[in-house]
């Protein structure tokens, strides 16, 4: 089959976690996102910082699984991601915002401004009369970007950007969000820990890590017991999940309770955050509700997580993955069809924001 009316392709977004990594290219036609490369690999020492090894595993996998172009896309590391909320003066008042932003976000973080990256936006403003303007603020230092750009740089790849983690995902699952004047809560649940934004009229207006609340714990309780390889424990994991909702879960039930209060218990620690964090929103944005928890990353895969969460808190949960946002070709829609590949796909999109 021919595919018309393609426009060339994207960058490829690249989501460098602790275990995987993973990558896609997209294009864009008159109907839409269309993925044209996907690939998520183990790496070869999980947990390690990204080096020289690593980059040159990567430029074999984009060379062999039909990427075109140097030009790639990464989210700034999650452990070097630094933020604040922000009160600058009106644009109107012709004030240095960027060398301000900078300054007021190096005092938060106790680092020295020409030692960081600054991006920020502005925030809605809340409902409440005489609210001071005030923006996000997101950035790292230099230090901890240039040694994970030099890898690939070295590898002839072009990073032409960093993005923000929560950026990427709201791109990649806003034609899925509740209406503008509701708040859509972002989660992603990684490895060594979950991270929250909430999305409000259409822009970023909170985010932060929780912790240790990925799937890591999970992971090295089960490897403790049964001395499973870690393909075999990832596949049990998300088989068990949560609940007794499907069928196959169910008939092995008795079997696998222990390990599903181990995974119920851990959802609670997640649970305890989120409601903390629809508090903070509705009380930022009164009148506003919390309409909608969107689930992505590896631990979105957790079987019955979905209703687990959503009976918990009361709100519409939603998994995503590519395949719910673009289009996929049938040789990659079961790697586009992991939640665990939704952020390769923002970071794709990022020139099209």
């Amino acid at each position: 089959m021919i595919w018309a009316g393609h426009h060339r392709r994207t960058p490829i977004g690249i989501d460098i976690g602790r275990r995987y990594v993973k990558a896609a290219q997209l294009s864009r036609s008159r109907s839409g996102w269309r993925v044209e490369a996907a690939a998520s690999y183990p790496r070869p020492v999980p947990q390690k910082d990204f080096d020289a090894e690593d980059a040159r595993l990567l430029r074999g996998v984009l060379d062999r699984r039909g990427f075109t172009g140097e030009r790639v896309v990464l989210a700034v590391p999650k452990e070097a991601l630094l933020t604040g909320i922000l009160e600058l003066p009106p644009r109107s008042a012709g004030a240095p915002l960027d060398q301000l932003a900078r300054m007021e976000l190096a005092r938060m973080h106790r680092c020295r401004p020409d030692a960081l990256e600054v991006t920020y936006w502005d925030l809605p403003a809340p409902n409440r009369g005489n609210a001071p303007a005030r923006v996000m603020a997101s950035g790292c230092t230099h230090q901890s970007a240039e040694g994970l750009m030099d890898c690939l740089e070295n590898e002839g790849l072009d990073v032409q950007a960093l993005d923000v983690q929560a950026c990427a995902l709201a791109r990649a699952c806003r034609p899925l969000f509740a209406g503008e004047k509701d708040i859509t809560c972002l989660l992603d649940i990684g490895w060594q820990s979950s991270w929250l934004a909430l999305i409000h009229m259409g822009t970023v207006v909170y985010q932060r890590p929780f912790g240790e609340t990925g799937i890591q714990p999970l992971f090295e309780a089960l490897n403790g017991q049964l001395e499973l390889d870690g393909e075999l424990i990832d596949a049990l994991l998300c088989e068990v999940g949560v609940g007794r909702n499907g069928n196959e879960v169910q008939d092995d039930s008795e079997a696998f309770d222990d390990l599903r209060g181990m995974v119920e218990s851990h959802l609670e620690s997640i649970l305890k955050e989120l409601r903390l964090s629809f508090s903070y929103a509705i009380h930022q944005y009164p009148g506003a509700s919390v309409a909608q928890l969107v689930l992505v990353g590896g631990g979105a895969l957790l079987q019955g997580i979905q209703g687990h969460l959503s009976s918990a808190l009361e709100v519409q949960v939603q998994t995503v993955a590519p395949t719910d946002v673009a289009e996929c070709p049938p040789p990659l829609l079961e790697t586009c069809g992991s939640p665990a590949m939704t952020m390769a796909v923002g970071l794709a999109q990022f020139a099209h924001d």
